[in-house]
């Protein structure tokens, strides 16, 4: 009788198997669901700053130079035309401005035409780097040969990116089978699908944040540096984090001349953007150049909790769990090494230079108002915080580890699909959060944001004392706050406020760069919401009258709807603004 044994080589082989087998079939299904997202689900738009990446990008595949020339936007649209309408591209006359501008090219040094800016020898670049613009012209080519829309390349391009991240998350893990499973999970349910359709660099800086920290972690510290540099191509105030991972690998390897000079070998792609910049235009960055881009004046605590904290857009949106369970390990490891329990590890001091970026990046003016779901510098931040709580949990107990990873990805799950229904062309920044709107109608007095995501979202994007006062009304008749701003507080007496509330609002009010809020109680007026909100009304009416004026396209449509009607210009053009307000009162 011959009994066969199988050895443990065996079993573990089988397992092996096993175990790659369902990492195989995880990453097909999440491959399938971004490819299916960018080809099938999302309207390509040149969201924010897409146009001058769109432009760069072109010359790039025309040229193989990112300075920008008037052949380019015309190239781009010919291209366009050739699978869609020109008036389809929602920025179409914009994309005409630029080629107009381009053909003229009588711009001085440093000044720019829209979305660009001229360097010393007469050549048109984008404000940012063009890196990300030169990792999309592969899927520039392709758009071209089967001609298709070449905006949806950058969608493509982001998706193949996620792809690439999962498959290292997957293949190249330190963790358990299902605990891996639920990372790459995590990751693939992150703000990222949220930005999946910008022509921006949201997805490439999360992807390869993701990837750096993924192989920083696992004590592959210069590859992570490597990476980390590359993403400070198109951010550097991720400078900050690429420093972290310098000092953190120094201390642990040794602070001696070899492994200093690899490090700065590793990140020297940092240099590249600032060295560029500086031979075209004499300066290092063209954005904190730019006057009143920057200011010190804007890192208010507001704006710093409020990135991580804010209902209407704030990380917390977007790692609901994760974030908490962060900051809890990271302030329990502090103290078991501040009582000398614990040995000390640099890597907990991460968060401090996560706030360090998140001061340079606060800095900026226009800040607040723009992303989709969360504020678009969150999606990097919050890659980095979900890649080290990942490891912070990974030598605990694996009770304690699989249940917060579980906890985890139900939440990112629940809440990208839900926020996913507010987020319209992959943006979300011209509403409020139904949260917010929560707190704004039933406990205003608790919610202080930064005003500019306020004012962004109650009004418009107007931050000027002239926009004073912006006002929130709950059912269009009761007003449940309201920002002022100090240099034009006389504005109030139109909404029923008297000259001694006045007085006292300027004399007691708190203001964030100029605006503060006034909310519930303190709201002391002889009128009432509804003729609050007619007042507004006519305002918003004005304002919508003359968009559609210097709108080429609807004023034909108003001239043809004129003649079909029998009707004045006039008349129509009105009967359009009450359409206009009409529908955005029964969104809102």
């Amino acid at each position: 009788m011959t009994t066969t044994i199988r050895t443990p080589s065996a079993f573990a082989l089988h397992k092996i198997d096993t175990s790659l087998v369902i990492k195989i079939i995880f990453f097909i299904l999440i491959a399938f669901l971004y490819l299916n997202r960018a080809f099938d689900k999302l309207t390509p738009y040149p969201t924010g700053d897409g146009p001058e990446y769109v432009f760069t990008t072109e010359a790039l595949y025309n040229h193989f130079t990112p300075d920008v020339r008037a052949e380019d936007p015309a190239s781009f649209k010919k291209s366009y035309c050739q699978k869609e309408k020109w008036e389809t591209n929602l920025k179409h006359d914009f994309f005409d401005q630029v080629e107009n501008a381009l053909k003229t090219n009588d711009v001085e040094f440093l000044k720019g035409t829209p979305n660009l800016v001229t360097d010393k020898s007469g050549k048109h670049y984008g404000y940012h780097f063009f890196f990300y613009s030169l990792i999309n012209v592969p899927g520039r080519f392709i758009a071209e040969h089967i001609h298709a829309n070449p905006l949806r390349c950058f969608q493509v391009t982001n998706a193949v990116l996620v792809i690439v991240t999962i498959f290292f998350l997957l293949f190249f893990s330190p963790f358990p089978l299902w605990q891996t499973i639920l990372i790459s999970l995590s990751f693939c349910f992150s703000s990222i699908y949220w930005y999946l359709g910008w022509t921006h660099t949201e997805v490439f800086m999360a992807c390869l944040v993701t990837m750096s920290c993924w192989f920083f972690f696992q004590r592959k510290y210069y590859l992570g540096i490597f990476l980390m540099s590359l993403g400070c191509l198109q951010y550097q105030p991720l400078l900050m984090v690429l420093v972290f991972m310098i000092l953190s690998t120094l201390i642990k390897n040794g602070f001696n001349f070899k492994n200093i000079l690899r490090a700065g070998l590793y990140a020297i792609p940092f240099l590249w953007p600032p060295l560029f910049y500086l031979f075209h235009f004499g300066t290092t960055n063209l954005i904190g150049n730019t006057p009143g881009a920057m200011s010190v004046a804007n890192i208010t605590y507001t704006r710093l909790f409020g990135f991580y904290f804010d209902v209407n857009q704030g990380a917390i949106l977007a790692i609901p769990i994760a974030l908490p369970f962060y900051l809890f390990f990271t302030f329990r490891k502090w103290v078991m090494m501040l009582i000398r329990k614990e040995s000390f590890d640099f890597d907990y001091f991460l968060p401090v230079f996560l706030v360090l970026t998140t001061c340079i990046v606060s800095a900026i003016s226009a800040l607040c108002p723009v992303g989709a779901i969360i504020i678009r510098y969150a999606t990097w931040v919050s890659a980095i915080i979900l890649i080290h709580l990942f490891f912070m949990i990974k030598d605990h107990k694996p009770i304690i580890s699989i249940t917060i990873l579980n906890y985890v990805f139900i939440a990112q799950i629940i809440t990208i699909l839900y926020h996913e229904q507010f987020n319209k062309f992959d943006w979300s920044f011209s509403n409020h959060t139904p949260l917010a709107k929560w707190f704004l109608e039933e406990y205003p007095e608790y919610y202080n944001p930064d005003p500019q995501i306020f004012i962004s979202r109650t009004k418009d994007f107007d931050f000027s004392p002239a926009a004073s006062p912006v006002i929130y009304i709950k059912d269009l008749n009761l007003v449940t706050k309201m920002a002022v701003h100090k240099d034009n507080l006389s504005n109030l007496t139109d909404y029923g406020f008297s000259k001694q509330e006045i007085d006292s609002i300027k004399n007691n009010l708190h203001f964030i760069n100029g605006w503060g809020y006034l909310s519930g109680n303190e709201i002391k007026t002889s009128k009432t919401g509804s003729e609050i909100y007619a007042v507004i009304r006519g305002q918003k009416a004005w304002l919508i009258e003359q968009k559609i004026r210097n709108s080429s396209d609807w004023m034909k449509q108003i001239e043809e709807k004129a003649k079909s009607w029998n009707k004045t210009v006039d008349e129509v053009i009105k009967m359009d603004v009450e359409w206009v307000l009409q529908k955005s009162e029964k969104n809102n």
